[in-house]
C-alpha cells in the first residue's frame, strides 16, 4: 500500500529550492535598483528631477569641475561624480544680441571664502531651468530652460538656428 503526500525531505528541497530563486530575484533586484545612469550633461536634469519637489535644486561644480555637488534649497545634499572639465564652454541666446558667453556667479562656502564656479545647472521653484547652451567635446548641449527640456546639436550655429525658430514659432 502506497502512501500518499510528501516526504519530509522533499519538503526541505523544496523550500531549499524557493529560498534560493527568492534570494537571487531579490538580488538581482538590488542591483538594478542600484544602477545609475552615467550622469552627463543630457541626464543632468533627471537628476534633479529626482530631487525636485518645489524645491530650488542645482548642481554646482567647483575647482576647475573637479568637484560637483547637488545642492537643494542652498544646501549641499551630496557631492556628484564630475562629468565635464574646464574645456567646456558656455553661452547664452538674446534674441536681439545673439550669443554672449555666460560668466558664473561665485559661491561661497560657510567661512566667506569664495570658490570659483565653472559649472551651474538650476531648477527653480517655479518648474524653470537654467536655460544655456553648453559647447562640450563635439557636441552643443541647449538646457530650453522655461521651455523645457535638453536638446543636443552638432554646433553652434545649429543650436542658435534652433534658437531662434523656436522664438519665431513662439512669438507667432
Amino acid at each position: 500500500m502506497r502512501k500518499q503526500g510528501f516526504t519530509l525531505i522533499e519538503l526541505l528541497l523544496v523550500v531549499v529550492i524557493v529560498g534560493l530563486v527568492y534570494g537571487f530575484a531579490v538580488n538581482g533586484l538590488k542591483r538594478y535598483s542600484e544602477k545609475t545612469t552615467e550622469l552627463n550633461l543630457m541626464t543632468l536634469p533627471d537628476l534633479l528631477d529626482e530631487h525636485y519637489d518645489q524645491n530650488h535644486v542645482a548642481v554646482i561644480c567647483t575647482d576647475r569641475c573637479k568637484k560637483c555637488e547637488l545642492y537643494v534649497d542652498g544646501k549641499v545634499v551630496k557631492e556628484v561624480e564630475p562629468f565635464l572639465d574646464n574645456k567646456a564652454e558656455f553661452y547664452r541666446f538674446d534674441p536681439q544680441l545673439d550669443i554672449q558667453e555666460l560668466e558664473w556667479t561665485p559661491l561661497y562656502d560657510e567661512d566667506g571664502r569664495e570658490k570659483r564656479v565653472c559649472f551651474r545647472y538650476e531648477l527653480f521653484p517655479d518648474g524653470s531651468s537654467s536655460e544655456m547652451m553648453v559647447k562640450y567635446r563635439k557636441a552643443v548641449i541647449d538646457y530650453l530652460g522655461f521651455f523645457g527640456g535638453v536638446k543636443r546639436y552638432a554646433s553652434l550655429e545649429e543650436a542658435v538656428d534652433a534658437k531662434q525658430e523656436l522664438i519665431r514659432k513662439v512669438l507667432e
